[in-house]
């Protein structure tokens, strides 16, 4: 039997560690702890009613003891579930109809294909099908790794087609390469010998104290003892072998008095304080190897492969893993001294398309007409357009899209600095706000005796939103920095790989794949033109596979999909346009680098069903379809896709601004019984409006925004008007009702804008029968029709503590058919006087036609049944409801958590 730890690297559950219930800290800024006033019993509670619901809505799931660990129930006193994890994913049968073709990895392409004489590729099984013809035939694959050399295309003439698992086995297709170096050691460098500097007064782990104060420290910090003195603690550290950076406390620093303690990320940003001593190791750790790969056949090496886990291209700060560490780990923090480089595209679009006719003038203040910016600055993008390019864009922090073109550095950031030659260097640097995180790839560079520049010209596309400047970064393929075990450099000029073993043994005897393919299956019909009709591939499926290792996107071509805030490449490692009844079912996607699937442009009645995604470099599943500008009613979109039983972790291991789920100028969506966590954005995300008519109902949501803010578990914007068919039949710009029901939410770690997150614009939403932890109702910046009743919001937030958080108000109408709602709520308030109702900008009681939120039958419970309502001015809750705006809500005391949970279970049934 395997041990929980390898169990978890084998099968999806990232060794982060996260802050168990009741410990949370400075480490992680996102890391947050309940608000003040929660029920002590709360945190452990939410908890084990998540996993209830989880086994309620996936009962048949092999996988709940990586939901248990997600959940950090093992603090809570629980029993980790002991089911046998393994990587079948599937309940599958042989096929009873149709040719059938069978694969085997020690097959023959010049076999029968018969179940006892396996072709060994699954082209040539394709091939083989297309020639005996007919429809409704299957590929079965025997278990073992299927390398693509090239992308597998399935046409218009593969009706019916079914690639599958044979039954029990788990075969797996791979974007990656099989090399297989000739390791020799690489001499030390006898310039550069292993020395340890010491600072007197200097504290390397400031305010990584896990917020408390009994001596205990919070990841990437470690304590590796109380020895008594500066010298016992920098022995320490040398014995370590991973050990680069410590800080010795004195004998003066209370409960922290004498403990030594490292940082796994070897980051160096002391900060001075008397009483401490900290030192740093200049030099490498582990050994480094070189091997010419100039015949291994492969173009280029950004990304790596040793015995199936991921490798680190060799960066500063350090990391143990892309996989385990998150924000803040591996990040330089303290860039208050960089200097950024101004932008170099142009400041404004060479074209500026602004649309009002139609417009939604009739329904909204702002995101009326729908403006697009061609050319100039948006020259950053294929096609060179988008929203955010344009001279009119609107929203919070609104601005044309720019973005720096290099930095300045001091040295004392870069330990390991001036670099000798850093073209292809990769800078990795968050947006200022965490709203996305973006890759320049450097060209041209400069060193003085006190600073590094590293410029580039590429990049800094893989988020629509831009800025003048970064925020925390960290910078990687520099051939200086390869001092850390799972560290890897490729030298392309050479042809030479250096990589820093992680055994004793060396890396002889591992063995080493490279992501070279990125997309490993095209499923593309062809598109109507002129004179032709469509002809989509119909009813293609794939079935109990694992697609694993499909290369990196992020420097691909980005567009900006509509008016959110995204940037996306239009990839996936399984791909489909111009389908119907498309079907992914019981896969497993492990390690891929882009994106897992990506639905582009017409497909109808997709299915993503019983899959499992973890480890994912950027989004898992995305639906993104095309319009005629605003125009979408040629059809050309994914509508009427189902996504459930999914269970989707550890993902945006690369680019933070990444979903589960995301959709851009898509419809008609069922997103349902799903199970997402350990994101470091929003879990499911809606660039837009466009059409309307998505459901999500019944899924487990926790653990997303874990490396950002201003989002929830869920997101939307609304930002741009779409003209579609799909309200009645007939060229509308409104959309049809989107459902958010009887869902399990919770909006921990960095989710500051409640469960459901509807930001600019974000209009039509029917939310009903929900369990929101820390979240509450947000109407925000002139979006209108969001319906919200009988849910649960359990110690809410909406930008601070609020059941109710309105960002200006609807404009009124007659009837008020734009009106939000509130009503049959129930909204459980942590501590006396916070607010039930907040609303920003113009408000009156006395005006109760411009009261443009419908309102009635709540519960509100807070201590001392004491809350208080923002209208124009800050009132007591009797005072509001005196005004009879809000007929037949009532106030009462605080429930205990045991209380909560009861009413969470009713409304959920779990």
């Amino acid at each position: 039997m395997a041990s929980a730890m390898e169990m978890m690297l084998l099968f999806g559950l990232a060794a982060v560690v996260w802050s168990a219930p009741g410990q949370y800290g400075d480490a992680n800024p996102y890391n947050k702890p309940p608000p003040g006033g929660v029920d002590p019993d709360f945190d452990c509670a939410w908890r084990k009613a998540a996993l209830l619901f989880a086994k309620k809505i996936q009962p048949d799931s092999k996988q709940m003891s990586l939901v248990f660990d997600s959940l950090q129930l093992s603090a809570c006193g629980e029993s980790r579930p002991e089911e046998r994890l393994n990587d079948i994913n599937h309940d599958l049968t042989l096929p009873l109809s149709g040719h059938v073709v069978y694969i085997a990895p020690a097959g023959s392409d010049n076999a029968a294909g018969t179940a006892s004489a396996p072709l060994a590729t699954i082209h040539a099984g394709v091939d083989k099908l297309r020639s005996l013809g007919g429809a409704g035939n299957t590929v079965v694959l025997r278990a073992g790794v299927y390398r693509f050399a090239s992308t597998l295309e399935i046409g218009p003439m593969d009706v019916n087609l079914t690639i599958q698992a044979y039954p029990g086995e788990m075969p797996w297709i791979s974007g990656a390469a099989e090399i297989t170096p000739a390791w020799t050691a690489v001499p030390p460098d006898p310039s550069k010998p292993i020395t340890w500097q010491i600072f007197n007064n200097s504290n390397n782990v400031m305010a990584m104290n896990c917020g408390k104060n009994d001596g205990s420290f919070c990841p990437p910090a470690k304590v590796l003892g109380k020895p008594m003195s500066a010298d016992a603690c920098e022995a320490l550290c040398k014995a370590d072998g991973e050990c680069t950076v410590w800080t010795w406390h004195d004998a003066n620093q209370g409960v922290w008095s004498y403990e030594c303690v490292t940082r796994t990320d070897g980051l160096w940003a002391p900060t001075e304080e008397v009483g401490h001593m900290s030192g740093r190791r200049i030099g490498p750790v582990g050994t480094a190897y070189v091997a010419d790969v100039s015949t291994a056949g492969v173009d280029d090496i950004n990304s790596l492969r040793v015995d199936g886990a991921r490798a680190t291209r060799a960066r500063y700060p350090n990391v143990r893993s892309v996989e385990t560490d998150i924000f803040p780990t591996g990040w330089i923090t303290n860039s208050h001294n960089i200097t950024w480089g101004p932008p170099t595209l142009a400041p404004k679009p060479e074209i500026n398309i602004e649309i009002s006719d139609p417009s939604r003038a009739f329904c909204m203040n702002e995101f009326q007409n729908f403006e697009l910016g061609v050319k100039g600055c948006c020259n950053n993008f294929v096609p060179q357009e988008g929203y955010w390019c344009s001279d009119k864009t609107s929203g919070g922090g609104a601005f044309t899209y720019r973005i720096p073109s290099g930095f300045k550095v001091p040295l004392d950031l870069l330990p390991n600095a001036p670099y000798r030659n850093p073209t292809g260097a990769v800078v990795q640097a968050f947006r200022p706000g965490h709203w996305a995180s973006w890759m320049f790839e450097v060209d041209s560079f400069g060193a003085t005796d006190e600073s590094q520049t590293l410029n580039w010209t590429k990049g800094g596309f893989q988020g629509a939103r831009g800025s003048n400047s970064g925020a925390e970064w960290f910078v990687e393929n520099v051939r200086e920095e390869l001092d850390f075990p799972m560290e890897f450099f490729y030298d392309r000029k050479e042809m030479k790989l250096y990589f820093v073993a992680n055994t004793s043994a060396g890396p002889q005897h591992q063995t080493f794949e490279v992501p070279v393919l990125q997309d490993l299956i095209k499923v593309i019909g062809g598109a109507p033109t002129r004179g032709t009709h469509r002809t989509p591939v119909v009813g293609f499926k794939l079935l109990g596979i694992g697609v694993k290792d499909a290369a990196l996107t992020y420097f691909e071509a980005h567009s900006m999909p509509s008016g959110g805030d995204w940037a996306l490449q239009r990839m996936g490692a399984i791909f489909f346009e111009n389908t119907i009844g498309s079907a992914v079912r019981g896969c497993r996607f492990t390690r891929n680098d882009g994106i897992a699937v990506m639905l582009s442009g017409y497909n109808r009645e997709a299915v993503l069903s019983g899959n499992e995604a973890v480890w994912t470099g950027e989004t898992v599943f995305a639906g993104w379809g095309y319009t005629d500008n605003m125009d979408g009613t040629s059809g050309e979109q994914p509508r009427g896709t189902l996504v459930e039983n999914n269970l989707c972790h550890e993902l945006g291991l690369y680019e933070k601004q990444s979903s589960c789920w995301f959709q851009a100028k898509t419809a008609l969506t069922t997103l349902r019984n799903n199970i997402m966590m350990n994101g470091p954005r929003a879990l499911i995300n809606f660039n837009d409006g466009f059409g309307g008519g998505n459901v999500i109902e019944e899924n487990l949501m926790f653990n997303a925004n874990r490396e950002t803010s201003d989002h929830g578990p869920f997101n939307s914007w609304d930002r741009q008007p779409y003209l579609t068919e799909i309200l009645n039949g007939t060229a509308s710009l409104v959309p049809k009702y989107n459902v958010i029901a009887k869902n399990f939410m919770v909006a921990n770690y960095g989710s500051n804008g409640g469960c459901v997150d509807n930001d600019d614009g974000s209009s039509f939403y029917n939310i009903s029968d929900n369990f929101f932890v820390f979240g509450g109702h947000k109407s925000d910046f002139n979006g209108h029709n969001k319906r919200s009743w009988n849910n649960l919001n359990v110690y809410p937030s909406v930008y601070g503590t609020k059941c109710i958080g309105i960002f200006g108000l609807p404009n009124a109408d007659p009837d008020n058919s734009w009106n939000e709602a509130y009503v049959n709520n129930t909204c459980i308030l942590p501590e006396a006087n916070q607010s039930y109702l907040d609303i920003t900008g113009p408000c009156s009681l006395d005006n109760h036609s411009a009261f443009t939120i419908t309102m009635g039958n709540n519960r509100v419970f807070a201590p001392n049944k004491s809350a208080t309502v923002t209208c124009g001015a800050t009132m007591q809750f009797a005072d509001f409801i005196a005004a009879g705006l809000d007929i037949g809500t009532t106030i009462g005391d605080a429930p205990t958590a045991a209380q909560i949970i009861a009413w969470g279970q009713a409304l959920l049934q779990w």
